[in-house]
């Protein structure tokens, strides 16, 4: 008899890193582990769930059952990969209504209206500050200047990357570069 899959959604995940700290930690617990991405993980084999929530709750994750929080986070994980992967992204594909749409399978504006619920901002202002802390770290590394930044972030011009930067961190891109003191956000904490 085959074993049944086991799908579980995850919260706080936002990186490659998580994935493998999720498989580790579902690896040591001796299951076959099938897919991990982020706020997403389906393996086989038997499982203490309280165990492993401590595992989870250990490296700042938390197992989800409540569906208004999974698609909450599914709308997260959905922009972190978008912002993380942007230059793979076409014209066709980088509407971020379609693109919630799509991964939800409900209209934008329930999507919203439950993403406001659970975050106490709107999805398009919750982009707008992934954008931010993205522009923070292509600042950071030195590689592109405002303009490719700010091309490679789709903005239409540097202009408007400008005055939203501005907007969300006070500082302008200049001063922000020159500064010593960043002040980054880690993903999950936005």
């Amino acid at each position: 008899m085959a074993k049944q899959n086991k799908t579980i959604q995850i919260k706080n995940m936002c990186c490659r890193r998580c994935i493998l700290m999720v498989t580790d930690i579902l690896e040591k617990r001796s299951l076959h582990v099938q897919s991990v991405r982020l706020g997403k993980a389906v393996f086989t084999g038997n499982i203490d769930y309280k165990l492993l929530d401590n595992d989870l709750k250990l490296i700042g994750f938390e197992r989800i059952i409540d569906p208004e929080i999974i698609l909450t986070e599914t709308i997260r994980n959905t922009l972190f990969e978008f912002i993380n992967n942007i230059e793979e992204h076409t014209e066709n594909n980088s509407n971020l209504i379609k693109l919630v749409e799509h991964k939800t399978k409900i209209t934008f504006r329930q999507a919203n209206l439950v993403f406001i619920k659970h975050r106490n901002t709107t999805i398009e202002k919750y982009f707008i500050l992934l954008k931010i802390e993205k522009v923070k770290a292509l600042i950071e590394e030195g590689q592109l200047n405002f303009n490719e930044i700010a091309e490679k972030l789709e903005y239409k011009a540097y202009q408007h990357l400008a005055a939203q930067f501005k907007k969300n961190t006070s500082k302008t891109m200049s001063s922000f570069k020159k500064s010593n003191h960043k002040n980054r956000k880690p993903f999950d904490e936005i």
